[in-house]
């Protein structure tokens, strides 16, 4: 079938019919011609070939069409480590890559796939123009995003990477010093962690330097596979990356695959994690950040009084409360996400510090509280308040760890909607209120907090 499609299609073109139509035939056949999984040798080679011939058909007639179609055929057999089959593929096309190449012409759309193509195939001859054309892309990109195409950018540091493992620290120093065009920082950091498998090293070395949005979408392709996921928590352990940027699923796919060394850390830095979602829990926590994200507003004032009506009898924020549960101030809050989730599903992830003891005496008394100290005749627990409860071992009946968190859910029942986004509002400040150089948690809405 996709044999005569293609057929079709030269026919199409050569008896000069619609050029619109041949672009997106030609691009559809591109993606057709290499659905199949297989991509061994000769069968490979042969799946590259008729998307090739319609880049050498549409080269001059749409040379748009022609550079985007070029440029998918490279990114599959990066993606599906078929490069050595371009070779043949390649060569009825050969001239006209070399041609572009040769013009070094950035507003030409051709010319950055025909380098990265010949790059494939000869990496020696066209190395020193893959690198120019690297340091030139990263460079006009930081200058002004409106200058290249994301598109090129992505596709060359794909090449470079394929070719050169060494590229990995061009990139990771434009990832470093060119911030002012996230976009293209963080396509580059995916690309990197992605396709190169020292970029764990790479990345965790200048963790500091990055900004909290690149460093929170660097955490879920580090837990991908075991080695990185490691090293990415020896880095947590090591005080380097906060706890907080990791979401529930990214530890909680690892409990459930049972890798017993990486459960154990996992367990030692966050403590117990609910296997299972509570639904309800979950249905609230999407229903208050939809409103949050959708132009509800929170006064920062109201919600002072509200956390210290509240909340500060167990949670201590800016230097006030009682420290019963965690202190606030850096824990928890890493992002707006996790601070409503924290709040309304308490119980989703229990620090192993704050996992409740519940003690029953033989006179009948059940005392809920954090384990405060502990020898072999005495039990200190820290109750409500910061008040210390001590009591003998031969008083005691039972104690049993809580799989529930000390902080009761249903804190949305004690309030109205509005003080609870107000409460939201006060905790989204990442510094006191009176703070000049304040700023918002990540992920919160500029207009959602208010005075």
């Amino acid at each position: 079938m996709i044999q005569k499609l293609h057929q079709s299609m030269i026919q199409f073109i050569q008896h000069g019919y619609c050029y619109a139509i041949a672009t997106c035939v030609g691009v559809l056949l591109a993606f057709f011609g290499m659905a199949n999984g297989n991509t061994s040798g000769l069968y490979a080679q042969e799946q590259f070939a008729g998307p090739v011939k319609i880049v050498g058909l549409l080269w001059n007639a749409n040379p748009k069409s022609s550079a985007e179609t070029l440029a998918k055929i490279i990114q599959t057999a990066l993606d599906r480590e078929s490069v050595q089959e371009l070779n043949q593929a390649f060569i009825g096309i050969r001239d006209k890559l070399e041609n572009s190449v040769s013009s070094s012409n950035y507003n030409d759309p051709r010319y950055l796939p025909a380098l990265c193509a010949l790059a494939l195939i000869e990496s020696d001859k066209w190395h020193r123009e893959l690198h120019d054309a690297l340091e030139t892309l990263t460079r006009r990109s930081a200058n002004d995003v409106n200058q290249i195409p994301l598109g090129g950018l992505e596709l060359v540091a794909r090449v470079s990477l394929a070719r050169d493992s060494s590229s990995a620290e061009s990139l990771i120093q434009y990832v470093v010093s060119n911030q002012s065009n996230l976009a293209a920082a963080s396509r580059l950091l995916q690309i990197l962690l992605s396709d190169c498998e020292s970029a764990t090293h790479l990345v965790l070395g200048i963790w500091p330097n990055l900004p909290p949005t690149l460093q929170a979408e660097a955490i879920e392709p580090m837990t991908q596979n075991a080695g990185r996921m490691q090293e990415l928590l020896a880095a947590v352990g090591q005080g380097k990356v906060k706890p907080d940027l990791f979401n529930t699923n990214q530890l909680r796919k690892w409990i459930q695959a049972g890798n017993a060394p990486i459960t154990k850390q996992i367990e030692k830095i966050w403590g117990t994690i609910r296997e299972q979602d509570n639904a309800q829990r979950q249905l609230l926590v999407s229903s208050m950040l939809e409103r949050i994200k959708n132009g509800s507003k929170g006064s920062v004032g109201r919600g002072v009084i509200v956390f210290e009506r509240v909340c500060s009898q167990c949670h201590v924020l800016h230097g006030k409360g009682f420290e019963v549960g965690p202190n606030i101030t850096n824990n928890g809050r890493g992002n707006l996400d996790q601070l409503v989730s924290n709040m309304l599903d308490p119980s989703l992830v229990i620090g192993p510090a704050f996992q409740a003891k519940l003690v029953l005496t033989l006179d009948g008394e059940v005392i809920a509280g954090l384990l405060a100290d502990e020898t072999e005749t005495r039990l200190k627990l820290k109750v409500q308040g910061g008040k210390i409860i001590e009591l003998d071992k031969v008083d005691i009946e039972q104690i049993n760890t809580s799989v529930k968190s000390l902080m009761p859910e249903g804190l949305e029942a004690q309030l109205s909607e509005q003080e609870f986004l107000d409460l939201i509002s006060y905790l989204c400040l990442v510094k006191a209120p009176e703070a000049e150089d304040n700023e918002l948690i990540q992920g919160t809405p500029a207009d959602f907090v208010q005075p």
